[in-house]
């Protein structure tokens, strides 16, 4: 494999930030036909159970992840000769970790739901965990090696394959352990096809066998970046659920359901972004041990990105709340608006916490260890404002929680960024983007008593225009023109 210094930094980013934000795209798209499907046949209150068995067994193996697979990601972007052997620590890593993980998996659910837990659903839900889980750990391995097409291959197959499976469920009418074990379905293919794909690039001297060999003293080093990044992922992950699960616990079932249905708007939504950081933070771990002045550099462009998408994002998911739920889940749900509209609003605080977490992720373990601070400050949050607004508001002091959790977590990071390693002007793009957010906005609300489309339509219309008449098309063409350049290497190279 090349030297990931060989190439100019935002050519890189710009090929295979293309490329993993298309697959994150195309992905979500062909699931989320799946589950408009599986939302309408489960209905409000048999969602919130469905919700229960699956958000348990997710956060506990996120939990024992332990930062395995982020840990791993950042070892191969900073050793790239040695990324095969890392890959395979790892994986036997996470296979112990696993094991623990289901065991206590299912007896949190038996714990909760007691004499009344579906034994099937349970299993079900924890084998579909285990596979998301370990396809973590392989889809972060291409992320370090920068491939980004065999990622967006299994990424679009394995939603085809879940989709497919799922929506055969629903026509035969299948019982809910079925369709919780429909993500696991998905998972399996996508961890197969990366290890064909492993295997051709072995074969193809990606590694020499004494390089794929584990090791005691690698898996030390391994555990040593992990603890501190598992620590974070557990703090961020909790926080993620603790609303949901507090919900579970004070409120009914189709108070939860409600929150599930806009929640997976709200995670369709940052699916550009997720592709974006996964191309930018092999890249920056990179830069971390090399380069500090390119990382600034790389970090300056990733808030430029971020805060470009964010702000229509966020108008969007807040200005057509009410009508979007009603119009993918139908009439039961309409109860969900006010939800998403706070969601929506979060979207700027998540989009934003993204560029910092990358720094922090991808440098060592003081950085990793402030990762950790950050969200263990947004689970305090998150668990102080849920005690007080979920009791009165249901699923919107669910969403207000969020919003003050994420907003929490990025006052930590923006600090400690600027005082321990670098200032990232984080202002300046979303500077760029305030005067077109408030065109968008009253040109929604000029044009709103026509209908909440086509006042949408118009407030979209209003933020492109006047981002672009700001000079913002610039970043935009030097983007698609790296983008080309790295195109045109890859023939040459090839030729």
């Amino acid at each position: 494999m090349p030297d990931p210094s060989a190439l100019p930094d935002r050519s890189r980013v710009a090929a295979n930030a293309v490329i993993l934000s298309a697959a994150h795209f195309l992905a979500a798209a062909i699931v989320a036909v799946y589950t408009i499907c599986l939302v309408r046949f489960l209905g409000p209150k048999t969602l919130g159970r469905f919700t229960i068995f699956a958000i348990w067994t997710d956060l506990i193996f996120m939990v024992f992840d332990a930062g395995v697979s982020q840990a791993a990601m950042r070892m191969e972007a900073q050793k790239p000769s040695e990324a095969l052997r890392i890959f395979r620590t790892a994986l036997a890593l996470k296979f112990g970790l696993n094991l623990v993980a289901a065991a206590l998996a299912l007896g949190v659910l038996r714990v909760w739901f007691g004499a009344g837990l579906d034994a099937q659903a349970a299993l079900a839900a924890t084998a579909a965990s285990a596979a998301a889980s370990f396809a973590m750990l392989y889809v972060a391995h291409f992320k370090a090696l920068e491939l980004a097409l065999p990622i967006t291959v299994a990424a679009v197959g394995s939603g085809l394959l879940s989709a497919g499976i799922g929506l055969g469920l629903i026509w035969a009418k299948w019982g809910l352990a079925a369709l919780l074990l429909v993500p696991g379905f998905g998972a399996l293919g996508k961890i197969l096809y990366l290890e064909v794909a492993m295997r051709r690039l072995k074969s193809e001297s990606l590694a020499s066998p004494e390089r794929s060999k584990l090791s005691a003293p690698l898996a030390m080093e391994l555990l040593r970046h992990a603890l501190p990044l598992g620590a974070g992922e557990m703090f961020r992950i909790l926080a993620m659920r603790l609303d949901t699960l507090l919900l579970a616990a004070w409120s009914t079932e189709l108070e939860v359901g409600l929150y599930n249905a806009c929640l997976r708007v709200h995670n369709y939504a940052q699916n550009f972004l997720e592709g974006y950081y996964g191309a930018v933070m092999p890249v920056m771990a990179h830069r971390f041990a090399h380069d500090r002045q390119g990382l600034e550099r790389v970090s300056e462009q990733t808030a430029a990105v971020a805060s470009m998408v964010a702000v229509p994002l966020a108008l969007g998911a807040a200005g057509l709340a009410g009508p979007a739920v009603a119009l993918l889940y139908g009439h039961p749900f309409v109860a969900a608006g006010p939800a998403l509209l706070f969601l929506g609003l979060s979207l700027a605080s998540n989009i934003v916490n993204g560029t910092y977490a990358s720094i922090l992720i991808s440098g060592d373990r003081a950085s990793s260890r402030a990762y950790a601070a950050g969200w263990a400050g947004g689970l305090a949050a998150m668990a102080a404002s849920s005690a007080v607004l979920i009791p009165a508001l249901g699923s919107k002091g669910a969403a207000l929680s969020c919003l003050m959790m994420g907003w929490c977590a990025h006052l930590w990071f923006m600090i400690y960024t600027d005082k321990r390693l670098f200032p990232v002007r984080i202002l300046a793009p979303f500077s760029a983007c305030a005067p077109a957010g408030c065109a968008a906005v009253l040109a929604f609300w000029a044009l709103s008593p026509l209908g909440d489309w086509p006042a949408g339509a118009a407030g979209f219309v209003a933020y492109i225009l006047v981002l672009l008449r700001g000079g913002i098309y610039s970043d935009l063409a030097a983007t698609a023109s790296s983008l080309r350049g790295m195109l045109h290497r890859r023939k040459d190279s090839a030729t």
